[in-house]
């Protein structure tokens, strides 16, 4: 493994923020709170606890946005291509139909012309 500057810093910094993460979690382990969901009370619960949940809550949720986004970006990527292939393959075709209605011109022209004199 090819060891870069980038991946040096993105190494110094996730070091940092764990050990902040473990301060944050050291200093406000002994506090507790009380938690209403919706009329559902859940008492003594680590207020780091519920931190941490709503983080990992958060990382979900917009991990699961940023995919379905990106799986929309595709689908509209494909569907564009697919509208690009399909105009490109009609000039094709309109073209060829031009083509060999001008070889049918002038193939049957001059025969018609040679017919039409006897």
């Amino acid at each position: 493994m090819i060891v870069t500057e980038g991946f040096m810093v993105r190494l110094i910094l996730n070091i940092v923020l764990f050990i902040l993460l473990a301060i944050f979690v050291a200093i406000n382990m002994p506090y507790t709170t009380t938690i209403n969901l919706y009329g559902y009370l859940m008492e003594d619960i680590s207020t780091v606890a519920v931190v941490l949940i709503t983080l990992a809550a958060g990382i979900v949720y917009s991990f699961v946005t940023y995919f379905v986004n990106f799986l929309i970006r595709k689908r509209r990527e494909r569907s564009r291509k697919s509208r690009q292939q399909t105009q490109e393959k009609e000039k094709q075709l309109q073209k060829k139909e031009k083509d060999l209605e001008a070889a049918q011109k002038q193939s049957s022209g001059p025969a018609a012309e040679g017919k039409s004199k006897k």
